[in-house]
């Protein structure tokens, strides 16, 4: 994914308990590196929490190699863990970036665990369409699904107004979705949003489908919402990925026309205070930042 300058802007100005916190690193005036951290209201058997998504971790080519990251997330981290904050963050499996979180968050004083990982999945039409019904809705009809589904062991995103007025600015166009079965009772829900790409073939769009709730695990329900991303792009027979599925098994999400794709990525809970109430989160629908 590329990120924008008005993306970056915008998540480091998402509203939380905590502010987003952000860390520079200059070499004179030519910046060199950048880490940050973007809040997120989350539910948890039945109550509301705030969580940091620390992200957006890079240092340029000519500077890597020097200790540099983790100078980025020890200034960071000495933050979050000041004012007392629990973090999700990201990384690819085996990767000299997850090498140094690991380390980062040891020495910061962080406990880490792993949680199901965020593996990524394509989705393109083919053939019949699903039958279920789609609506466009404000971010916070969501928890009309998170309500059946609410697993206590899932960190399941949960916005409340000021999110959704936020969301409403993102710079990417984003839309947040509920699906209905014939008899008109809401089945799934899920946020869609359009991401800009780097390929070999240059830059391009494409949708993403986030932060998926199932009031049952159904197969047609999660094809309904893949269905409905495909129609909102200006290219409807466009593909759709989702990284957000962690809560749901492999079967359920061949059985609804996904393919895993080569990409996949660990998920992690982190704490610098004791996972306490927080110790049985096996998962979470939080998307990829």
């Amino acid at each position: 994914m590329a990120y924008s300058p008005a993306y970056v802007a915008w998540q480091l100005s998402y509203p939380g308990r905590v502010r987003a916190r952000a860390v520079l690193a200059t070499d004179g005036d030519e910046p060199v590196g950048f880490a940050g951290s973007t809040p997120r209201r989350v539910w948890l058997a039945g109550e509301p929490r705030e969580v940091h998504i620390v992200s957006f971790v890079a240092v340029r080519p000519a500077w890597q190699g020097k200790g540099l990251s983790g100078q980025l997330y020890a200034m960071l981290l000495a933050g979050l863990r000041e004012a007392g904050v629990t973090v999700v963050t990201f990384a690819q499996p085996d990767s000299a970036g997850e090498r140094s979180l690991l380390r980062a968050y040891e020495e910061a004083q962080f406990v880490v665990r792993s949680l199901a990982p965020h593996l990524v999945y394509g989705y393109r039409p083919a053939g019949v369409s699903s039958t279920r019904r789609s609506r466009e809705i404000e971010p916070t009809a969501l928890l009309e699904c998170l309500r059946p589904a609410a697993d206590g062991g899932v960190l399941w995103w949960a916005p409340d107004e000021r999110e959704a007025t936020h969301l409403r600015t993102d710079p990417r166009r984003r839309t947040a979705l509920l699906v209905e079965d014939d008899q008109g009772r809401t089945v799934a829900g899920a946020t869609a949003v359009e991401q800009d790409l780097v390929t070999r073939d240059g830059a391009t769009k494409g949708a993403a489908l986030e932060t998926v709730y199932l009031a049952e695990p159904k197969p047609e329900d999660l094809r309904g919402l893949c269905d409905a991303v495909t129609r909102l792009q200006e290219r409807p027979s466009g593909a759709v990925t989702a990284a957000s599925l962690s809560t749901l098994t492999p079967d359920l999400i061949r059985a609804a026309g996904l393919r895993r794709l080569p990409a996949g990525f660990t998920a992690y809970l982190c704490t610098a205070s004791g996972f306490g109430a927080i110790a049985h989160v096996r998962a979470t629908n939080l998307p990829l930042v």
